[in-house]
Formats: C-alpha cells, structure tokens, sequence
C-alpha cells in the first residue's frame, strides 16, 4: 500500500487513496444494523445489554469458550432445529437447502455487522442454528400442539428471559436469514403454516394492525411496531426546545399527572402494545391543566436497546430517545419517580426508584435527540407555568396550610378572628362618625 502511493505521488493521484479510503468510511458507517452498544449509552448497570439466557448472532458467542449462563440453551437450540426440520419431508434435503440458504447470504450478513471474528462457515453454522431455533420458538408459541414437555415454553420465567434476549440491539441476526430459512422450511413443509411476521408479532404480543415494512431484525421490528402511527404524530423539532420543570415542581404549579392509557390493568408486563392507537405509547396530550401520559409499559432493558438502536442505526427517527428526554425533564430525583409511579405512568416493576431516576438522568446526558417529538407539549406547559403563576400560591396554600386537619382549622381560626377584628374595627370608626 505504502510503495502504491509512493508511486501515485509523482503523477498527482496520491489523494486517490484518501478518497477511496473516506468512500468506504461513508458506506460502513450507513450499512450497520447490528453493533456493539456505545460506551457512553451504557448505564452502570450495563446488563441490560447483554443476554441471560440465549446468544443469538456472533457478538455474544465468541469463538473460544460461551459463557456460563449461556451454555444451557445451546443444547436446547439444536434440539429445537432437529424438531422444525423433522416435520419436513425430508429433513437431510431441508437442512441443506437451509445450509445453503445461510451460505449465500454470507455478504449480505456480514455488512450488517460492525465487527466480526468468524470464519464464513463458522458464520453460517451460527445462523443457520440460531435462525432454526427462533423459527421453532415462534411455531412452538403460536401452536400449542408443539410445545408438550417443553422445558422453556412450559416455565414463565425462562420464556420472559428468552424473549427479552431476543430484543436485544446485540444479540439479532438479520431478518432476511428468517425469511429465507422460513421460505425454505415452508417449501419442504406438507402443511400451510402462519406468516413469519405473524409469528414474530404474536411471540412479541406486538400490535398486528400495523402495515408490513421491511425490518432489519426483530428489534427494528418492535420499534416499528411501538412507534407512532402517521395520524398520532406530533410535530417534532430541530434545535432548541423549552425544558420542563420536574414532575414534583410541576405540581406545585397546579399540573396534575394522568395516564392517557384507556385500560387501566397493572397485571400486564412485558412487551405490549395496545391494538386500539389511544393506547400510543406516545398519545401524550396536555389539556386544561392535566398532563396525560401513557404509562411505560415495557421492560427496562428493552426500553434500553430501543433507545441504542435509534442512536446505533443510521436514519432512525427518534421517537424512544424523545420519550427518554421527556422523562429526564420530569425526573430530577427518586421522589419524581415516586411520584410518577403513584400516578400509573411509571410502572412499580420497572425498577428501584433510585436506579430509575439515574437511567433517565443518564439519558438526558448521554443520548442526542435531533428532532424531539415532544417539543409542542414542553412548549405547552411552559406556557401553562408562565400564565397560571396565581396557581402556584393556591397550591401552595392547600399543600402547606390546609393538608393536615389541624392546621387548616388553625387558619380557619386565623381568618375568622382577622375578619371579626376587621368588622369590629369598621363598626368602632362608623360608630365615632356617626356620633
């Protein structure tokens, strides 16, 4: 390389090589979809990035030795293959169409991957044993007929597990090697089978409603699914923004906190998104004083890998960094979080109030939103504080003096002895004109 611009710097065509090398800076930086979480979006708790359970993909399955608390499933991944391949007509001739399917995709997946140890083979073995292994999930939780004895379906807490691993930004293979081993899998199949994506939704418990778009992997997939649909969008904005007070202060200024959400069940955890488009985790409204807001009704981890795929992937709207930012806004400390949770918004499972109050605040800090879809609301209660300031002294009123039982009847006391001396008064200075 160095002897090739020795010899391009006589003929002027040395800047050649920089260009080249800037052209293919350029590409690699757009093509990622999978990549290692930055440093600076890592909270101190950083396992919300990494998987308990099950590796899927190259990046957390290095080619040494796996992991302690990822060995178990691997034995459950290749039982999973031999079942989705036994139900074709001919499981020899289906694993190697799938074997090949996995090999011609080798460039495709390897661009989607920012950084990559394995060998081509070693590649496709992987997502030829990953891929299988989440097909057969998703046909195993979509029909119930295919799950008898089955150590991971039939126990809660392990299918809570898997299904947060499989959402995280690290931890994805491309969707199109689904695709392409379900294609082949339906090819060598006898019987109809469901739509991947309807697999993948019903696994999820994502909303089936939205119109199909081609996704990256799955987690782009649950980010579409729990983005605003186009007639639920706020306009968003560049640049500066009004920043709110904290959601304690914001009382004082008489700003009362709702959900926004119509079902009101705190028994639902997990991945969920409601089928009617109120239930937006983004139907955000501000109204006559009353700040609505739907509750946060994920997990915490996948509330993580969907900010870090929007900051990770190039062109992504940010719609879970601006969700992230409005939360900042309103949590200053483990008593907004308290005061938050006690009005539905943030759930009790979600975390320790303190540890809550610090994912937030670290996301004020280390997440950039380019355009905050929540500017017209902080803009709105801006304004509401700035109007309504006679509010904050009858707040402070009812939350100081009449609160507590005996201190209200003390100012009562107060106020009626003030208004009979007043009275007195103007009788006795009546009474001296008078005379």
């Amino acid at each position: 390389m160095d002897k090739d611009i020795a010899q391009a710097a006589d003929s002027g065509a040395w800047l050649e090589f920089i260009k080249l090398d800037i052209a293919n800076l350029q590409s690699a930086s757009t093509r990622y979809t999978i990549c290692k979480v930055p440093f600076m979006l890592r909270n101190e708790k950083s396992d919300a990035f990494s998987p308990q359970t099950v590796s899927i993909g190259p990046l957390h399955s290095p080619k040494g030795r796996p992991k302690e608390n990822l060995k178990a499933m691997q034995e459950h991944k290749l039982s999973y293959m031999l079942s989705l391949l036994e139900r074709t007509r001919n499981e020899t001739d289906a694993l190697e169409a799938c074997g090949k399917a996995t090999l011609v995709l080798y460039e495709e997946v390897r661009n989607c991957y920012e950084e990559i140890e394995h060998s081509k083979h070693e590649l496709a073995r992987m997502l030829l044993v990953d891929g299988c292994f989440i097909l057969e999930l998703f046909l195993r939780y979509y029909i119930n007929d295919l799950r008898p004895d089955d150590p991971v379906l039939l126990n809660p807490r392990i299918i809570s597990v898997v299904r947060r691993d499989l959402a995280l930004l690290e931890n994805q293979i491309p969707f199109i090697v689904l695709e392409d081993l379900f294609r082949v899998i339906q090819d060598h199949s006898d019987i109809a089978l469901p739509e991947l994506n309807d697999l993948a939704f019903y696994f999820f418990k994502l909303d089936r409603s939205r119109k199909e778009r081609k996704s990256c992997h799955l987690l782009d997939l649950i980010h579409y699914c729990y983005s605003p649909g186009s007639e639920r969008k706020h306009t968003t904005t560049k640049g500066e923004w009004k920043v709110m007070q904290c959601a304690t202060k914001l009382s004082y200024y008489g700003i009362k906190f709702a959900r926004s959400d119509i079902e009101n069940n705190p028994k639902k955890k997990g991945i969920e998104v409601g089928n009617d488009s109120k239930k937006d985790l983004f139907d955000l409204e501000f109204e006559k004083g009353t700040l609505k807001i739907r509750q946060l009704c994920m997990e915490n981890s996948l509330f993580q890998n969907l900010i870090a795929m929007e900051q990770c992937l190039h062109g992504r709207e940010n719609y879970m960094a601006s969700y992230g930012l409005l939360m900042d806004f309103l949590v200053d400390s483990s008593k907004d979080v308290e005061f938050l949770v006690n009005k539905g918004i943030i759930p009790h499972n979600f975390g320790d109030y303190e540890e809550v109050a610090h994912l937030f605040n670290n996301i004020g800090k280390q997440v950039l939103v380019r355009d905050f879809y929540f500017a017209g609301i902080t803009e709105q209660v801006d304004k509401y504080c700035k109007t309504s300031w006679w509010l904050r002294y009858v707040q402070s009123l009812l939350r100081d003096y009449l609160a507590n039982p005996w201190m209200a009847t003390s100012v009562a006391a107060a106020i009626i002895l003030l208004v009979a001396t007043s009275l007195q008064t103007v009788y006795s200075v009546l009474s001296y004109y008078h005379d």
